[in-house]
């Protein structure tokens, strides 16, 4: 039997942005306790806040999440869960009674800046969920270029079928993006018909040959430097050797100038 102590198994981060109500909540804290709830509407935080209590499983943030960090506004309308940073132009030709109820100054911060700060465990399955209308391909798109979008072993998406705010890209748009980044789609969710939603798994195989390529790729870089670094300490010695014989040339030139001039000397 084995004396070696085994390494706890890495605890994963649930991430939902844009949480609003939340009805997974008790799903989520099923399967983690580290559990992290993004909204941006002060009124629906404080919701989850009281929804949450002293639950240390998980914690609400209050912050708007955009791409990019910035000064913006919040669109709160008349129909349940339509809160984004973008207007609801399409949405208000579905719902011809969609009213604005309010227009909130908020600073966004960049989902770049969000994920780091979280430090999510590499080794952990951690999942995130994305309904954050018109912000949705942004932020992800965003994770990818930072390489923080392969943190997440699941996706959970939720999108525009028809783009219902400024800004937003359709779902099957965002699917096919994803398929290309290394997500498997596993199920779709037509519930909502207006706004679906998607769930995806990381290719394991395919995001592991990636981190190779891309060991590679730095391997290579860091010989590349080597060479470089060899071909200039090798012409330099080189040109050392050189300076020394002819230094030698010349000590040797001037100590037979020197015997000649001694001989010359003696024979006057």
């Amino acid at each position: 039997m084995s004396t070696d102590a085994q390494e706890p198994p890495a605890r994963a981060l649930i991430l939902h942005l844009g949480a609003g109500t939340c009805t997974e909540l008790p799903s989520y804290l099923e399967r983690s306790s580290r559990v992290v709830l993004v909204e941006a509407d002060p009124a629906a935080a404080q919701r989850l806040q009281r929804l949450l209590g002293d639950d240390g499983r998980a914690r609400v943030l209050n912050v708007a999440v955009a791409a990019t960090a910035g000064a913006a506004t919040l669109h709160r309308y008349n129909l349940p869960g339509a809160v984004s940073l973008h207007r609801a132009s399409g949405l208000l030709e579905l719902y011809p009674g969609l009213k604005l109820e309010d227009s909130i100054p908020v600073t966004t911060e960049s989902v770049v800046s969000l994920v780091r700060g979280l430090n999510p465990d590499a080794e952990a399955a951690n999942e995130l969920v994305v309904d954050i209308p018109g912000e949705e391909f942004p932020a992800l798109s965003g994770l990818a270029n930072a390489g923080l979008l392969g943190l997440f072993a699941k996706l959970h998406v939720h999108g525009d079928r028809i783009p219902l705010f400024e800004a937003a890209m359709p779902i099957a748009e965002i699917v096919a993006w994803l398929r290309g980044q290394g997500f498997d789609l596993s199920s779709e969710d037509d519930a909502d018909p207006d706004r679906p939603s998607a769930r995806f798994t990381r290719n394991s195989l395919l995001w592991r040959s990636r981190q190779l390529e891309s060991q590679v790729a730095d391997l290579t870089r860091d010989l590349d430097t080597l060479t470089a670094q060899l071909i200039e300490r090798t012409a330099a010695l080189v040109a050392a050797e050189k300076l020394a014989a002819e230094r030698q040339t010349q000590i040797e030139q001037t100590n037979q100038a020197k015997a000649a001039a001694e001989k010359l000397a003696a024979e006057r």
